[in-house]
């Protein structure tokens, strides 16, 4: 599936000459709306990086949805994933009172504000070497030509991206019945588990 196909779609099923150019904001809407209608399997990424001594936070990628799990790689194995900690960010807080660098350690719990993930315990040296950190996440459709659904989501997207594209030019009514029949086909599409992808060693 391309945009040319979606765009093609579209022309016929309204009557329009619209191209890729002229509907761009529609298609990225119509994706976007699509993307948060489950955890596919086709969206779930990862972002690694480098987690040096005291650090407290890793900020969201960019392009992430729904987080599945964070995984930290001491050189040896990779952990479990971190789990959040119980009373959030307010615990997190809490927790680094009185905290020193003696207080470090590998990271084992995670509390979420303001599109970052906060690490508990704060990160320590890891013996001299960095850790590795490993973000797993469902993100939304990158804005590309190559529509990274498969085939069984075809009427899925046409539908979301004419219903976006009614939507925006105040045509409410109709709108809601594409966006309607996007979301029925969406039903019927299997899902990820969260953590199913993960693949980890205990530390």
């Amino acid at each position: 599936m391309t945009k040319d196909e979606i765009v093609a779609v579209l022309n016929t099923r309204l009557q329009k000459t619209e191209t890729t150019t002229t509907i761009a904001e529609d298609i990225r809407a119509g994706l976007k709306y699509v993307s948060e209608g489950g955890l596919w399997p086709c969206l779930h990424h990862t972002a690694t990086g480098a987690l040096t001594s005291a650090t407290q936070y890793i900020a969201w990628p960019t392009d992430h949805r729904a987080l599945d799990a964070i995984t930290i790689n001491d050189g040896t194995y990779e952990s479990r994933p971190l789990t959040r900690l119980d009373g959030g960010f307010d615990q997190w807080l809490k927790n680094r009172e009185d905290e020193t660098s003696s207080n470090y350690s590998t990271p084992t719990e995670i509390a979420e504000r303001a599109q970052k993930w906060y690490l508990d315990p704060v990160s320590d040296d890891n013996g001299g070497s960095d850790y590795t950190y490993t973000v797993h996440f469902w993100r939304y459709h990158p804005n590309q030509s190559e529509i990274l659904f498969p085939e069984s989501f075809r009427e899925a997207v046409f539908n979301a991206v004419i219903g976006k594209y009614l939507l925006a030019r105040k045509q409410a009514n109709s709108a809601v019945f594409y966006l309607a029949c996007a979301d029925r086909e969406m039903a019927d599409l299997p899902q990820d588990s969260k953590q199913t992808k993960i693949k980890y060693r205990d530390v």
